[in-house]
């Protein structure tokens, strides 16, 4: 448990608080962080012809050396076809979590995939391709 999560002040023993009411109201004071972004909404449920695909990546930041991979499935968790490949030079785990993207989604190409469902755990290059299909809508 992290307690000084929120940025607890640094109080010494004569002003530390000496009961719940007074540790409740010193919290109280401490601006807590504002979350203005919005709630992520997941697509509806995928149908019949809906291939699913789990990407993820591993990086070693020593070496600068990734290790890539994916699993494509049917919505009723079959799988159907995986892949891996290790990729040297890797800058940052962003980058490792990009490449196995683009690993996948070739991969899905010379399968000739037409519906695919992408998910990974890097929610902020998966916000930031959204953004980025919204603002100029392709079709892979």
């Amino acid at each position: 448990m992290h307690l000084l999560s929120r940025g607890t002040p640094n109080l010494s023993p004569a002003t530390q608080p000496t009961s719940q009411w007074e540790w409740e109201f010193a919290q109280a004071i401490i601006p807590k962080p504002t979350h203005n972004k919005a709630t992520p909404r997941l697509a509806s449920t995928p149908t019949i012809d809906t291939i699913i695909c789990h990407t993820g990546a591993a990086w070693n930041k020593d070496h600068k050396v990734t290790g890539l991979a994916w699993i494509f499935s049917n919505p009723d968790s079959t799988e159907i076809s995986r892949g891996s490949f290790l990729q040297t030079v890797v800058s940052s785990p962003l980058m490792a979590e990009a490449l196995a993207i683009r690993e996948a989604l070739l991969h899905a190409s010379a399968h000739h995939y037409k519906r695919i469902w992408l998910l990974s755990d890097s929610q902020g290059l998966i916000t930031g391709i959204n953004r980025a299909l919204r603002k100029y809508p392709m079709s892979v």
